[in-house]
């Protein structure tokens, strides 16, 4: 069997609001003589009978796809929560406790006595219907089944603005702080690949095109192989402790080339919406007349100026809730 691997973040440049960085893992049958030196298969093709990509119809079928394709017009949190619980192995409806605890998230990086999250977070499904999600949860797993292909499971990186003020403050660099938590979610994604074909794919984080460093400082003990670097992508190789081979690759908009990633969006884009979604009912109880914020920068200007008073008698640090970068 290979390993593929999807990775992804949301929530990189809003103020407020956590940054979540995800991983999809899946496991595959491996080709015969592959040696691993290209991307996977295209598994939107492998799984067409129960899997849409971008533009098409879905038709009953689950849509994988990049979360800012779902996350859009009217609808898009019961689109967004609808596709992604439809991957999910966990039956509904759900604790959201349940659901981060499937997803790896550890229970002290839920939350550090925000009040909106004093009684955490709802039930899920919160906005989609259960019986549809099921349906699609069939759906899902008649596809994979079918096409030898299994989703062992999503890894998720949760990172509060209290928990991201103190990565910055120990890298000085938010572009490092970030580099911090993919590395967390990769090492957690191919932990356990024993001596098999490892291929990941994540989105490339700016304009860097140059990852060799950085690989290495993650993977002291290996030696890590540059294959290409170009201003589209950029690709690696390492072999692991455990005899795996690992192949990484860098490319721009990889959530609509790679089926891994985009479900890894998809995940990281639903959980930080959730989080965002208990923010904005507590605050709407407080100040209902003030529109609820998505937490980008413009927008958090907008609201912060909106909610002075309020903010102004909150018993909280504001680095506990604002980013500093």
């Amino acid at each position: 069997m290979a390993v593929i691997v999807g990775i992804d973040e949301a929530g990189y440049g809003p103020v407020l609001g956590p940054l979540v960085v995800a991983a999809a893992v899946f496991d595959a049958p491996d080709s015969p003589g592959d040696t691993g030196s290209s991307p996977p298969a295209d598994l939107w093709a492998s799984l067409a009978p129960g899997v849409a990509r971008a533009g098409q119809p879905a038709r009953g079928r689950v849509s994988i796809a990049d979360s800012k394709w779902l996350h859009q017009g009217a609808g898009r949190f019961e689109r967004l929560e609808r596709n992604v619980l439809a991957t999910c192995a966990l039956a509904l409806p759900l604790e959201f406790e349940t659901f981060t605890q499937w997803l790896g998230i550890p229970p002290a990086h839920l939350a550090d006595g925000e009040p909106w999250y004093a009684r955490g977070c709802p039930g899920l499904p919160i906005e989609a219907d259960v019986e549809t999600v099921g349906a699609m949860q069939s759906t899902f797993a008649q596809a994979t089944a079918a096409a030898g292909l299994t989703l062992r499971g999503v890894v998720v990186s949760l990172t509060q603005p209290w928990r991201f003020n103190r990565l910055v403050a120990a890298t000085d660099n938010k572009a490092r702080a970030l580099w911090s938590l993919s590395a967390e979610v990769l090492e957690r994604a191919i932990d356990g690949a024993a001596g098999g074909r490892v291929s990941v794919t994540m989105d490339k984080h700016g304009g860097r095109s140059h990852y060799a460093d950085p690989l290495q400082q993650t993977f002291p003990l290996v030696a890590v192989d540059t294959l290409c670097e170009t201003p589209a992508e950029s690709r690696y190789r390492l072999a692991t402790g455990a005899g795996a081979e690992v192949d990484l690759t860098f490319r721009e908009k990889a959530d609509a080339a790679s089926l891994p990633v985009a479900l890894a969006s998809m995940y990281a884009k639903y959980v930080r919406e959730v989080f965002m979604h208990q923010f904005n009912v507590w605050w709407q109880t407080r100040a209902g007349d003030v529109a609820p914020t998505a937490g980008y920068w413009t927008d958090y200007q907008r609201w912060s100026a909106e909610m002075r008073e309020f903010l102004a008698a909150l018993d909280l640090p504001p680095e506990k809730y604002i980013r500093s970068r």
